[in-house]
């Protein structure tokens, strides 16, 4: 964990894991979606294909956010990552996208890509410390018609 905390200057949390997503919580991500998005994904987007795997972020037997890829050939997609409400500003957004890039780097791929709202600040923060590079804006790509910035880290 020396090297993520020396990228992100995150914190290193005690009894902290990333693994895979357990049946039922589904429901929990969902409401999390659903209290704080524009777009918030349902419980069964969360289990929808054998192409996306749902990793989750948890401390003390806890969990405190979620990370969602896809993977194809060298390439991972980030799907969605969210850190529980009440947990954020704390260093886990850091650390759960450290621990999805490890996992995307160790399953093959080369590069993570994600798209993200251009007015989503704290996201952009979080991209951009991690080292994210934008490649394009897509003008109006949300359905409401906010643009979205392509981004890419190389892994």
């Amino acid at each position: 964990m020396g090297r993520a905390r020396e990228e992100t200057g995150a914190r290193p949390h005690l009894s902290a894991a990333l693994r895979p997503i357990r049946a039922g919580e589904e429901t929990l991500f969902a409401a999390w979606e659903a209290a704080d998005r524009s777009y918030p994904w349902t419980a069964a987007q969360f289990l929808s294909g054998p192409k996306s795997s749902v990793y989750v972020w948890e401390e003390a037997g806890v969990p405190t956010g979620f990370g969602v890829i896809q993977i194809i050939d060298d390439e991972a997609y980030l799907l969605n990552l969210m850190v529980a409400p009440a947990a954020r500003r704390r260093g886990h957004g850091a650390n759960l996208l450290q621990k999805v890039m490890i996992v995307a780097r160790d399953l093959g791929a080369r590069r993570l890509v994600l798209d993200v709202d251009a007015a989503n600040g704290p996201a952009l923060s979080l991209y951009t410390r991690a080292g994210f590079e934008t490649l394009e804006r897509r003008r109006a790509a949300y359905p409401k018609g906010e643009d979205a910035l392509i981004m890419k880290k190389e892994l």
